[in-house]
């Protein structure tokens, strides 16, 4: 896959102000004059499939796992690149180390895009919480699932706020 590929992502956060900054082993990444606080790593990924696009339903963390590779990752979601196609609206479980220092297990996402190109596919992933599972799941399935699931969203939010702050230098001069 091309470099340029790489640089897609899931979701922009407009920065107005250049007061956003992030710490080393990350970078905050700027395009065309606009800063979009999205940290480019390269990191193993995991991830099974809780409920697909037709309906099917599993709570079994035993269920196929499906590996790549996270080309990036911000507070509200990641990219991924996979040798398989998955179908948007998939539910997933993620299971990830962050720069080799921040384990992040359990993070529920829901597939936003898949992009297939030259046999791999960029996947879109935003994550979400236990809330939103309601508008995916019935109330059934949602007794069958883990109570670990979903509250590791704010994990990564959590992770990702040690790393990114913002440069008072800069927000007082602007």
């Amino acid at each position: 896959m091309n470099s340029r590929s790489k640089e897609k992502f899931v979701s922009d956060v407009n920065v107005q102000e250049r007061d956003v900054m992030a710490r080393r082993p990350f970078s905050v990444q700027e395009e065309d004059n606009r800063r979009f606080v999205r940290i480019e790593i390269s990191s193993p990924v995991s991830m099974n499939t809780i409920k697909d696009a037709f309906g099917n339903f599993s709570a079994e963390v035993s269920s196929p796992v499906i590996e790549g590779t996270i080309l990036n990752i911000s507070p509200s979601g990641v990219l991924i690149e996979i040798d398989q196609p998955l179908s948007e609206r998939n539910i997933v479980s993620m299971k990830f180390t962050m720069q080799d220092c921040e384990p992040v297990n359990n993070v529920l996402g829901l597939v936003k895009r898949c992009d297939c190109d030259e046999g791999m596919t960029l996947v879109g992933i935003e994550f979400i919480d236990r809330s939103m599972l309601e508008d995916y799941l019935s109330e059934a399935e949602m007794t069958l699932l883990s109570s670990k699931l979903a509250s590791f969203s704010d994990s990564v939010v959590q992770v990702l706020e040690r790393y990114l702050y913002r440069d008072e230098h800069q927000a007082t001069a602007g």
